[in-house]
């Protein structure tokens, strides 16, 4: 795939992170679909209401989700249509800026539509690898 679409991969996960740094819900919720599905290690949403009661917790949180992607891969760049996944490090951080604590190595899966002139997400499915 060409490092265009890893550009257009990269920019909607920083914006993903720039949103959820916002604390800013509504905001937050502009870059997902009203049908999203939204994975992670503790929770599965797949309707509406549940996308948005996750996303609202993590809006109210005090620490700040921060990645550093390590490898983005695309996997499918059509028409208005991106799927990518990403590896790299996950970490959380206060309100001032600084490290809760260590990173921890993560993993992510990303469907994201053009629609209103802009990337929003349709799939996200992120997780912390378990050590065996």
């Amino acid at each position: 795939m060409s490092s265009e679409s890893e550009q257009v991969a990269r920019g909607v996960l920083a914006e993903l992170e720039e949103r959820l740094a916002s604390k800013d819900r509504d905001r937050i919720l502009e870059q997902w679909t009203e049908d999203a599905v939204l994975i992670g290690d503790a929770a599965e949403n797949f309707t509406r209401e549940e996308t948005v009661a996750y996303l609202t917790t993590m809006a109210e949180m005090a620490p700040t989700v921060r990645w550093q992607w390590e490898h983005v891969a695309v996997i499918l760049s059509a028409p208005q249509v991106l799927v990518f996944a990403a590896v790299g490090a996950m970490g959380f951080y206060d309100p001032d800026g600084s490290p809760m604590g260590d990173t921890e190595h993560f993993r992510t899966t990303c469907l994201a539509v053009e629609d209103q002139g802009g990337w929003r997400l349709r799939h996200f499915h992120g997780s912390e690898p378990q050590d065996d």
